[in-house]
Order: structure tokens, then C-alpha cells, then sequence
């Protein structure tokens, strides 16, 4: 059902294999990305998520998945903590351009910020990222 993006008919069947066999970190984050995808219900997906890492600390993509809820909800430690563990276990566009959006917003992180963009942008030559750079690099003179 995730796959077909039926995200809501797949909660009631995520929940119960998580009843019968708990302690499944990729239920709980298969869980956590349904309810990410269901209208007010992002704070079971931080829930879901958090229970995800529990289970499996090297998930990135529920470290980065949290990261963005988190955001969300105006938590940016939280969130850049989250999207720096992502980097970490797994480098790639998606991850790179979250950490380096979400620092952008932060100033005296100039310098590491625009080294996650220019990696986000060594991952996919993204034009969209490149005045953020430039705003950052004129912040840093």
C-alpha cells in the first residue's frame, strides 16, 4: 500500500504488525511515513520515527524524514541534528541540501553551510541552490 501511496489504508495494517511482532525498526518507520503523508498526523510520525532510531540508529532516512517533521514544527536543533546524522551515514543530495537549507537560517554557519550546499549541489547540479551560496559567501566577508 506504501508503494501505491495509500498511505492512510496502510496505517490499521502497520499498527497491528507492530501489536504482534514489536521492535521492528522499518515497521515503525514505514509506519512513520504513513503518517507523515496523513493530514494531521505528523506528530505519531515523529513518534513512529524516534521509535524507528531506537531500533535501527543508522537509518538515515528516518533521521532525515524526522529531520524535516521536526522543522516543521520549528524544532531547527532538533531537525539539524537529525539532518546531520543523515549526512553522515549517507551522503547524498536529499540530505546535504536539508542540512544546509535549515543552517542557512542560522547566522555564524556560514562556512559549514555553504560546504553542505556545495556537496548538495556536487550531487545534483541544482540552480535554485546557488544564490543561497552566493548570500552566504557575501555574509561571510
Amino acid at each position: 500500500m506504501l508503494l501505491m501511496k495509500r498511505y492512510a489504508d496502510a496505517i490499521p495494517y502497520l499498527e497491528r504488525s507492530i501489536r504482534i511482532k514489536p521492535g521492528v525498526g522499518k515497521v515503525h518507520y514505514n509506519l512513520g511515513m504513513a503518517l507523515a503523508h496523513t493530514p494531521g498526523r505528523e506528530s505519531g510520525a515523529i513518534d513512529e520515527y524516534q521509535a524507528a532510531l531506537r531500533f535501527n540508529p543508522d537509518n538515515d532516512l528516518a533521521h532525515n524524514n524526522l529531520g524535516l517533521l521536526l522543522l516543521k514544527q520549528g524544532r531547527t536543533a532538533d531537525a539539524l541534528f537529525h539532518f546531520a546524522e543523515a549526512v553522515r551515514l549517507h551522503p547524498d543530495y536529499g540530505c546535504e541540501r536539508n542540512l544546509g537549507d535549515t543552517r542557512a537560517t542560522i547566522p555564524g554557519k556560514e562556512s559549514e553551510t555553504i560546504a553542505h550546499l556545495e556537496a548538495a549541489y556536487r550531487f545534483i547540479p541544482d540552480p535554485t541552490i546557488l544564490p543561497t551560496i552566493e548570500r552566504l559567501r557575501q555574509a561571510r566577508k
